[in-house]
């Protein structure tokens, strides 16, 4: 990335680019996402328990998770959103002290995971094993061939919590963690099953002074980004909490009219006999940032040959798949010229 981010479009001429660093041949990429991080916090006020507790470990386990731009659109369960679904229901009929909330480990990872620490009153312990139940099922019947092996349980602990969230804490941690944006917000019209935009709740956080809340928000589309942004800074000055963003970078968005697509699938189909299948990337490529340096006055493809476990010690490559894509890209620029 650090090459197309320092590039100079002045010194370039052209305005059509090929990118060789696809991994799958016979595929041409056409968009991808950029992305920004949002962090937000609410401040949190803690008050000294003076009363006798029952401490309580609501736990979400058993999630698959995944990468937050390429398996948004699988509909996995956000532990992070699960829980707080839970605990604002919990929270219409049980009276409970919230001591941390916290889910997650990779702001661009959906989450598998996520704890919260409550203090009941003995009598009020028995209601809060109900409510377990009643939302294993809703979580079960709601998750039913995607996350099987959801689990929603609680634990007593023995351990001695003496500070709490205020009331006034709580209820505002709960209502951003209920309301945060989370998931497919739009697909595109243009390309099939193409997640347009997205946000992922990947990370919460309790700390001594606020309870942060990591997100990875995604779109093809730069006015879509920023009004996912746009919806978390309104719901941040509701709550009263602050909001900052980082590590924005651009996308590239899809081009009905371009030229140089239209070589490509002509070519492919002479030399092949049938036609390239056409995609998009819900996440970012060096074409997003190249774009953006000529304010998306370029025509850009991508395509490679076959590359398989990428980004591990297993990587490898298919030299038979090379020998094609280069014999193409030969008849691409024959054609161009």
């Amino acid at each position: 990335m650090g090459g197309a981010m320092n590039l100079d479009p002045s010194n370039l001429n052209g305005r059509m680019l090929i990118n060789i660093d696809s991994e799958e041949e016979g595929t041409l990429l056409v968009s991808c996402s950029g992305g920004i991080r949002s962090k937000m916090s609410v401040p949190v006020q803690y008050e000294d328990v003076s009363e006798q507790y029952s401490t309580l470990a609501i736990r979400i386990r058993g999630l698959k998770g995944g990468h937050s731009g390429m398996e948004i659109n699988k509909e996995r369960g956000n532990s992070n959103k699960l829980m707080g679904r839970f605990l604002m229901d919990l929270n219409s009929v049980v009276d409970f002290k919230l001591a941390s909330i916290n889910g997650g480990a990779k702001m661009n990872a959906i989450p598998r995971e996520a704890d919260g620490i409550i203090l009941v009153r003995e009598e009020e312990v028995s209601r809060v094993q109900d409510k377990i139940s009643e939302w294993s099922k809703i979580f079960a019947n709601e998750l039913q061939g995607i996350d099987p092996d959801l689990c929603l349980k609680v634990e007593k602990l023995d351990e001695n919590i003496t500070r709490v969230f205020s009331d006034d804490s709580k209820i505002k941690v709960l209502r951003m963690l209920f309301l945060m944006p989370n998931g497919i917000k739009s697909m595109s019209m243009a390309i099939k099953d193409l997640v347009q935009s997205s946000t992922n709740l990947g990370v919460v956080t309790t700390t001594n002074e606020s309870v942060v809340f990591d997100s990875a928000v995604r779109s093809s589309v730069k006015s879509l980004k920023k009004s996912i942004c746009d919806d978390m800074i309104v719901l941040t000055e509701i709550l009263d909490g602050s909001i900052e963003f980082e590590s924005d970078y651009p996308e590239w968005q899809y081009n009905p009219q371009s030229e140089i697509r239209n070589v490509f699938e002509k070519v492919y189909e002479d030399i092949f006999g049938n036609k390239p299948h056409i995609s998009a990337i819900h996440a970012g490529l060096e074409c997003g940032l190249i774009s953006d340096k000529f304010n998306g006055n370029i025509d850009q493809i991508s395509f490679g040959p076959n590359i398989y476990d990428v980004h591990t010690p297993n990587e490898h490559i298919s030299i038979s798949s090379v020998e094609r894509m280069y014999s193409y890209l030969v008849a691409v620029l024959k054609e161009i010229k």
